[in-house]
């Protein structure tokens, strides 16, 4: 397994990768479903942490992506010193 920062050739397969969490766990903010697909949405996320302050490291396992750590800045000016930190990791590869 590899952990690393993401890459925009990573889009496809992390969207994969978040579709399939959204069905497997209730912890999530998204439910089955509800999950904007648009790869163009996905992409300037990835823009964000690529080129902004923010960050997107995801884990791999042989060349599917199986979880990820996001840790994004507040945008709006009372919030900038704050940070929203999220972890997703598949079902079959939690607690490892």
């Amino acid at each position: 397994m590899e952990i690393r920062k993401i890459q925009m050739e990573d889009a496809n397969n992390y969207l994969d990768m978040l579709l399939n969490l959204d069905n497997e766990t209730k912890f999530m903010m998204f439910e089955p479903g509800e999950r904007p697909t648009d790869i163009n949405i996905i992409k300037n996320i990835i823009e964000k942490s690529i080129n902004g302050d923010n960050l997107i490291l995801i884990a791999i396992d042989e060349e599917n992506i199986v979880g990820f750590l996001s840790a994004q800045k507040g945008e709006h000016k009372r919030i900038k010193h704050t940070g929203y930190i999220v972890v997703g990791i598949r079902e079959k590869y939690r607690g490892k």
